[in-house]
């Protein structure tokens, strides 16, 4: 058999084992290799955190959140962030917040930070200079909790956020885990299968759900740390623009006017522009939700109608 005939074997082969995988009666398989991975994750979670000597997430852990009420506001960095007024930031400050990544550029400091790794040392200069942002003064007064998506072990040092001193005590380090499917119809009920197993410990204290992206893991954090609503401001996935393209006085404030995240920008959000093996945004955050209501009781909702979420998820109502 010739090589040429030999590969087409083996795609074929794939291709009917993927197809069985995906069939409705293969969800406890599924489920399977998804804690396989989670329990892989974490044990490469563990040893990043003591190379880096930061500590272990462990979402049982009460000192994570001073939990201020039953709602927590998630926030991105879209250009919709800019419609929020004074008065409902006020009313953001009365309950728990995680900002992402590009968050530290705002002048509202949460109470997390969330931050991974930039994708190449193309952007060391924006891991520097949100590490800079980071050790702003009202930042260290404040002194938020610091999450970390575990490096690679690879991972050159350039590219990871570097934590202020004082705020190192406050930094977790975590890991990953997402479900095995590939098919949108059985995102739902695997993530569904897959949160009940976190619930009952089947799942490590150290692991977050994802699918490339930072606002699925830190929306499964807040359902599984008991929050009953979870609000989504800045995701609004339709622009290639976030709120200091739209408002360029942030940077001149935080002398970074040259900070740029996303220098290769398409037409949509990243997390929108997704090659065939992971799911878009606009699929994964919406099933989450879903699951998230179905398995801890957690209603999640976006702040703008501007957001492409709008088409499939509730508006919050500001009080």
């Amino acid at each position: 058999m010739n090589s040429g005939s030999s590969t087409n074997s083996g795609r074929l082969r794939e291709l009917v084992t993927r197809r069985l995988l995906e069939l409705p009666v293969a969800g406890a398989l599924r489920n399977y290799l998804a804690l396989r991975n989670a329990l892989r994750d974490s044990w490469g979670s563990k040893k990043m955190a003591a190379k880096l000597e930061y500590g272990n997430l462990d979402v049982t852990d009460g000192s994570l959140w001073a939990r201020k009420s039953d709602t927590l506001f998630i926030l991105g960095s879209g250009p919709s962030v800019e419609e929020v007024s004074q008065d409902q930031w006020a009313h953001v400050a009365k309950h728990n917040s995680i900002g992402i990544n590009s968050w530290v550029v705002h002048d509202f400091v949460p109470d997390i930070y969330c931050f991974e790794e930039v994708e190449s040392l193309e952007y060391a200069t924006v891991a520097s200079a949100l590490s800079a942002m980071l050790a702003r003064s009202d930042i260290l007064k404040r002194a938020p909790q610091i999450l970390l998506l575990r490096p690679h072990a690879d991972t050159e040092s350039q590219r990871i956020v570097q934590v202020p001193p004082s705020l190192r005590r406050n930094t977790k380090v975590y890991g990953r885990a997402t479900v095995s499917t590939k098919s949108v119809s059985n995102l739902v009920s695997d993530l569904s299968r897959l949160m009940r197993s976190y619930r009952s410990g089947r799942v490590q204290k150290n692991i977050l759900l994802d699918s490339g992206m930072s606002v699925a893991r830190m929306l499964f954090l807040g359902a599984v740390s008991g929050f009953s609503t979870i609000v989504l401001i800045g995701v609004d996935l339709n622009s290639n623009q976030y709120f200091f393209d739209v408002n360029p006085n942030y940077l001149g404030r935080r002398n970074q006017e040259d900070f740029d995240p996303w220098r290769r920008r398409s037409r949509v959000h990243d997390t929108e522009d997704r090659i065939s093996q992971q799911f878009q945004a606009s699929q994964f955050i919406p099933a989450l939700a879903q699951a998230a209501e179905k398995t801890f009781g957690t209603q999640v909702l976006i702040s703008s109608h501007e957001s492409l979420l709008s088409a499939t998820m509730q508006l919050y109502r500001w009080k």
